[in-house]
């Protein structure tokens, strides 16, 4: 078994020569023997090994026990171990999840701060190939696509590696009996009380009993097919977002040009990276929400991703906004001025950066100031002689209406100065006759 697992880990690129890992260590035989081989490399691959275990406060003396289990494991291989105790009924009851749902998300929360804290490279955790069973027919229940179909992958980016993926439940119960690893058992995996134990106790053994007794090796299989789709494509994916998708101050789009020139597949992946990239996962998003995002097309509309994102169809961009770019403007914080004075020879030399506008100083009535439009306001846009209503100059560059609200218009005492990423005011451009020049900056 360590030869495969050994295979998995350089075949995957999970761990280098001289790495820093933190293990995660329940005490089962999986964990056990996740720990037991990464210590025979040890020390001809360099590693540092450290464990982490956490009691969750729901089986009384048995998980009291596995702790101690684990402790006296970890003392014996001279490895730092970090026990946390932690009362997840309680945790799941506020956070309005499942139990596994809750004591999952500890463990991860324990793992990685312990991780940053001692400055480990990974987090090793040992899912193995019959978890990897459990957990396709879970995604394939749920409506998953191709990537809820690959099941779970070795690399979790960026610090989560999972060494055991290519080995059978049955393998790691024969490696910690040959390796006299004498495991501790939790009695809840046995029973119908969790979704993914109904999948394992019952449906898997009804399938190998009425069609394929080798389905899990078939399953397994399919899912590897999965997973090299998977990486086409996130490869795929990715270079259509960096060509088409712009990022902006509470969240990102795409032209509906280049949106509507996609294959319905590529759009589909697309949506889940846009999603992906300003809410960090896609996780609890149905196949059908991202069907429905591609299937709406009235202007205006939009569609709830969750109870902070959404996504809305513009005149000419599809955008994945932070649902706050819809509520009043409460509690927000006024961008601050920064104005610099320069004679016209200096500015031979400046290069004007992001934020900023050079204008004629002299045409600047009293002070500056930023604020949000107002009704009747009017705007010079530079180029253009004479002055236009600002509500018609935004419609005409197609900005959305919940975003014209938001926009922040540096003013002085007479006319709109500038509305930043847009346009300046054609009433305060640099011309031959200029003598003096402000840099606006906000």
């Amino acid at each position: 078994m360590i030869e495969q697992v050994k295979t998995t880990i350089e075949k995957h690129q999970l761990i280098k020569p001289g790495d820093h890992i933190v293990i995660g260590v329940s005490g089962g035989p999986d964990s056990m023997a996740l720990l037991h081989l990464l210590l025979r490399l040890r020390s001809t691959w360099h590693l540092s090994i450290e464990a982490l275990h956490v009691h969750h406060g729901l089986r009384g003396d048995a998980a009291d026990g596995d702790l101690a289990y684990v402790k006296r494991f970890c003392e014996a291989y001279d490895v730092p171990c970090h026990f946390f105790k932690e009362d997840i009924r309680r945790i799941a009851e506020q956070s309005g999840t499942s139990i596994e749902e809750a004591g999952r998300n500890v463990r991860y929360h324990h793992l990685e701060a312990v991780r940053s804290a001692v400055g480990a490279d990974s987090i090793a955790v040992a899912h193995h190939m019959n978890d990897v069973v459990e957990t396709f027919f879970i995604n394939l229940f749920r409506g998953a696509g191709i990537d809820g179909l690959a099941a779970i992958a070795y690399r979790r980016e960026p610090y989560i590696i999972r060494p055991l993926l290519d080995v059978s439940r049955q393998n790691i119960e024969a490696y910690c009996a040959a390796n006299g690893i004498d495991p501790r058992y939790d009695e809840t995996n046995q029973q119908d009380i969790y979704y993914r134990n109904g999948v394992r106790q019952k449906l898997i053994p009804y399938i190998k009993t009425t069609f394929d007794p080798n389905i899990e090796q078939k399953i397994y299989r399919t899912t590897q097919l999965f997973k090299e789709e998977k990486r086409f494509w996130q490869n795929h994916t990715r270079q259509l977002s960096e060509r088409y998708v712009k990022k902006f101050n509470g969240g990102i789009g795409i032209a509906l040009t280049h949106f509507e020139a996609l294959e319905t597949a590529e759009k589909r992946h697309l949506l889940r990276q846009m999603i992906a990239d300003v809410r960090g996962d896609v996780r609890n998003l149905p196949a059908m929400r991202i069907d429905a995002m591609i299937e709406l097309k009235e202007a205006g509309k939009r569609i709830d991703i969750d109870d902070q994102w959404l996504m809305i169809r513009n005149a000419e961009t599809i955008e994945i906004l932070m649902r706050s770019m819809f509520d009043a403007n409460k509690d927000e914080i006024v961008p601050c001025i920064e104005t610099e004075l320069l004679t016209m020879t200096a500015d031979a030399q400046y290069n004007r950066k992001d934020c900023e506008i050079i204008v004629d100083a002299d045409c600047i009535v009293g002070n500056l100031e930023v604020r949000h439009r107002k009704p009747g306001d009017r705007f010079s846009p530079l180029g253009m002689s004479g002055t236009k209503k600002l509500k018609d100059f935004l419609i005409d560059l197609k900005v959305p209406q919940y975003r014209r609200d938001k926009l922040w218009l540096v003013c002085d005492a007479e006319k709109i100065i500038w509305i930043p990423e847009y346009r300046m005011s054609d009433r305060v451009k640099v011309t031959k006759n200029t003598e003096k020049l402000m840099i606006i900056r906000i």
